[in-house]
């Protein structure tokens, strides 16, 4: 069940910016300029905060301007990266960028 979904696009919170540079082992400068949109729902009797990050730059490149979870409803490709902060502060992700080929 989704209590709300219409919050702005924002920056990540420090913990998500945190484990993206370890998990990932991305610079901070890209995971700084990366924005979220977020809903809360409840999950298992406990209330989660979904995150939706994505690239405003990427965004702009393909002439989209995503504020809200139902712009990126609209082109799910822009989603970068999807996961959740727990009640007890901790945080799952997902990367969902498309790989890089060599060649």
């Amino acid at each position: 069940m989704v209590i709300y979904q219409k919050n702005r696009a924002k920056k990540l919170p420090r913990s998500v910016r945190v484990m993206m540079q370890h998990r990932f082992n991305l610079p901070g400068g890209y995971v700084g300029m990366l924005r979220c949109v977020e809903c809360e729902r409840m999950e298992n009797g406990e209330k989660v905060r979904v995150l939706n990050i994505f690239s405003p730059v990427r965004a702009r490149g393909h002439h989209l301007s995503i504020r809200t979870i139902d712009d990126l409803r609209k082109f799910p490709e822009m989603v970068l990266f999807r996961g959740q902060i727990n009640g007890d502060g901790s945080v799952e992700l997902t990367d969902r960028r498309s790989p890089v080929w060599e060649k």
